[in-house]
């Protein structure tokens, strides 16, 4: 048995390895798109040559990480040229994002830089394409006496190593992930209510809240600039803001979501409540409120609302992703060897036994974490032992059984899963008692109670492990069967 079991599982190994080296387990590096940096101060004609000269020096430090596969930069330029733009225009996020996507990148590094006649100043950020999640913000000022290639230099050592840190090189199965799932969240802030305080706190507190959100780094925010001039330009005021007012809003904003709320004084103490209304079903989706005592306070209170936030969000893009992704996989296929310890009321002592069990597993559901199951279980199994009266005595038994229950992920690791599962159907029984000469066959009633856990290797493959309770009723003599099942299977 022994043997059998191990030549199985180097079978296996060997299917899975085959699988994982056509790509399921090969690390891509993300392709990263520099584009020209923008001058912030329009009147500066000499340090114009800053624009190619940044990005330039990116180049060196971000290759020596060996994480990126870095893009010609004469790709961004033609671009821009057949969008009818110019470079000025990347001070836009968007436009920066739609020319990476158009050329292929999933990262994308801008920046800007400003020289006066006092200080420098130079800011670049690395953000990811497909999600729009700013990964990486990056700056470095300095007095105007100062060594500027020093300070660029600096930038561009920091941005890489950072850069290497946020954006790893993606498995195979990720970016398969992420065709499925496709659309970022995008979110518009409104500015705050201001209830019994001055307005320009309620425009503070929704600037606070915005970099709050921005700060967690996971959605795509539109800019407060754009949110003021849709809002001035629908004739809404933050006083009479209604969800449905807001919806409408988001529509406009090309969002998904969309935050508004109000800031109050309660006595001594302020307070910040705010919702997510969701654009597309027009309800309220999240709520969240926080309590400080001094204006000071208010950007934590601000943290703490987003903080919420992002898990309610977290949560709905979970869900997206796991029923998505379990569309495309709802079948199971997974095949273990057994070894059990059985007893039965023929054979009282406990009897050693071995053999196979195959599965088959359909997702019926699929919430967040937790899928209910259908499961189909057959196999064979064979024991060997003495019945009550001393004469030995050979035992098979081979169930089929349909059954339910529950499959779920555990939070500290996305490669387990977990499954708890009770079966019922029938069993085709023989028994042969070799002292006596004779031979037995019927077909019973069984029921099988199994936890197991499995764990990926890769997009398609799987190790199995579970242990299972089964319970035949031989012709009124039950067969009790604890059993260990090890093994593999195949998602599809």
């Amino acid at each position: 048995m022994k043997r059998v079991f191990a030549i199985f599982l180097i079978v296996f190994f060997k299917i899975a390895s085959v699988y994982s080296a056509e790509g399921a387990g090969i690390l891509i590096k993300r392709k990263v798109l520099i584009l020209d940096f923008v001058n912030k101060n329009k009147d500066d004609q000499i340090n114009g040559y800053l624009v190619e000269t940044i990005p330039d020096a990116i180049i060196d430090p971000l290759s020596e990480t060996k994480s990126f596969e870095i893009m010609p930069r004469d790709k961004a330029r033609e671009l821009l040229k057949i969008a009818g733009l110019t470079a000025a225009d990347l001070t836009n996020e968007a436009t920066a994002l739609d020319i990476a996507k158009k050329s292929g990148a999933q990262v994308v590094v801008m920046g800007n830089f400003l020289v006066s006649k006092n200080e420098m100043i130079f800011q670049a950020r690395a953000i990811e394409v497909d999600s729009g999640r700013l990964a990486v913000s990056k700056s470095q000022r300095g007095r105007i006496s100062g060594n500027m290639f020093d300070l660029i230099g600096k930038l561009a050592k920091d941005l890489s190593a950072d850069m290497k840190n946020e954006l790893p090189p993606i498995p195979q199965e990720r970016i398969v992930e992420q065709v499925i799932v496709g659309k970022t969240i995008t979110i518009s802030v409104l500015d705050l209510e201001a209830n019994g305080v001055p307005e320009p706190l309620g425009k503070s507190a929704g600037d606070q809240l915005r970099e709050a959100l921005f700060k967690q780094k996971l959605y795509k925010l539109i800019e407060q600039k754009q949110v003021r001039q849709a809002l001035q330009k629908a004739g809404h005021a933050p006083s009479d803001m209604t969800d449905a007012k807001a919806a409408e809003l988001g529509q406009t904003l090309a969002s998904d979501k969309i935050v508004l709320g109000r800031v109050s004084k309660i006595g001594a103490k302020f307070e910040i409540t705010s919702r997510i209304v969701d654009v597309k079903s027009r309800e309220v989706m999240a709520t969240a409120s926080a309590k400080f005592n001094e204006e000071t306070e208010m950007a934590d209170a601000c943290d703490k609302i987003a903080q919420k936030f992002k898990s309610e969000l977290e949560a709905e893009r979970e869900n997206e992703v796991a029923s998505k992704a379990t569309t495309e996989r709802r079948w199971a296929l997974d095949l273990s060897l057994s070894s059990s310890l059985a007893v039965a009321d023929l054979a009282p002592a406990l009897s050693p036994a071995g053999g196979l069990q195959i599965g088959m597993r359909y997702a019926l559901l699929t919430r967040g974490k937790f899928t209910l199951p259908l499961r189909f279980t057959a196999g064979s199994l064979f024991y060997f032992g003495r019945s009550s009266y001393g004469n030995s005595l050979m035992f098979m038994t081979a169930p089929v059984l349909l059954g339910t229950g529950i499959e779920w992920s555990p939070f500290f690791s996305q490669k387990l899963s977990a499954e708890m599962t009770v079966s019922g159907g029938g069993a085709v029984s023989y028994l042969k008692s070799n002292s006596l000469k004779t031979e037995y066959i019927s077909s019973d009633p069984a029921i099988m109670f199994a936890f197991a856990a499995n764990y990926k290797l890769n997009r398609r493959f799987f190790l199995r492990a579970s242990v299972s309770y089964l319970w035949v009723l031989y012709s009124g003599a039950d067969l009790h069967s604890v059993g260990m099942n090890l093994g593999g299977g195949i998602n599809f």
